[in-house]
């Protein structure tokens, strides 16, 4: 059974599920799949007519709707964020936090983008929103759960399996997606166990697509990128603020590329560690 409902048709319904049970309801706006959109008005209707009825997760994707849905409700209403590259929007218009997909394969990360946000630390809360954007598109690449099911069973966590008529993921995307999550670990596996490189960002708080490095000596990084710019490696040098080395990982370079970068800071390191013996 299917059918659309109008707005009156969802305050009914809401009403009368409210009214049976005696536990708190979040209500789901996802007009993406069901065809029809809480209206903020509709929204804060149900707020303050079914005690109960306490939140929202809201994944309209329309800020404006999340802004007008809590001034109608006199930001009474607990707002979450349904979609994953809105979470430090809908907290800066008042939101409580977020319902999430990327927190199945980043729960950490997920959790400390809120707490930052809600404990005045905006700058790493942006951060992290920006350094998850590219694994969160590709988490959305196709309909979910397919893409984050495949993703937690390459973490080894369940099978990749779905229920018809959904299918597995088409492994072009697939593998996007697994290239997505890999590609800072691999720079920064090397990072960790190098002698003569290392990151310049604690480990909590890396981005997947900026990776500062260091040697500790200005003369070997300067002599480093003038090395791998020769190899053919670009704009490898780091802020002029900062100094070092910065590795731009965006989806214009394949896993293969940092690969090969991977490869000559290899080798890098092995000529210069053995010319300073």
């Amino acid at each position: 059974y299917y059918n659309k409902a109008t707005q009156a048709g969802l305050v009914e319904y809401y009403t009368s599920i409210g009214n049976s049970v005696n536990i708190p309801i979040i209500m789901y706006n996802i007009p993406g799949r069901t065809g029809v959109n809480i209206q903020p008005e509709t929204t804060a209707k149900i707020f303050k007519s079914v005690e109960n009825i306490v939140g929202m997760k809201e994944a309209s994707g329309n800020l404006s709707q999340v802004a007008d849905a809590l001034y109608l409700t006199d930001g009474e209403l607990d707002m979450y964020s349904g979609n994953d590259d809105q979470i430090l929007p809908v907290l800066s218009l008042g939101g409580k936090g977020v319902i999430s997909v990327l927190s199945n394969i980043a729960p950490q990360e997920t959790h400390d983008m809120v707490m930052k946000f809600l404990n005045g630390d905006v700058k790493g809360s942006q951060e992290l929103q920006m350094k998850y954007m590219d694994v969160i598109h590709k988490l959305f690449c196709e309909v979910n759960p397919i893409p984050v099911k495949r993703a937690m069973a390459e973490l080894g966590f369940g099978a990749n399996t779905v229920r018809r008529p959904l299918t597995e993921m088409e492994e072009g995307h697939a593998q996007e997606l697994i290239e997505s999550m890999k590609k800072a670990g691999i720079l920064y596996d090397f990072l960790d166990q190098s002698k003569m490189f290392h990151g310049t960002v604690e480990k909590k708080d890396r981005s997947l697509m900026n990776v500062p490095f260091v040697t500790g000596d200005e003369e070997l990084d300067a002599l480093f990128v003038k090395e791998s710019k020769a190899a053919g490696f670009e704009n490898l040098k780091g802020h002029r603020t900062v100094g070092g080395m910065r590795a731009s990982i965006y989806n214009a370079m394949p896993y293969e590329g940092v690969e090969k970068l991977v490869s000559f800071m290899k080798d890098f390191e092995e000529k210069h560690t053995r010319q300073a013996d």
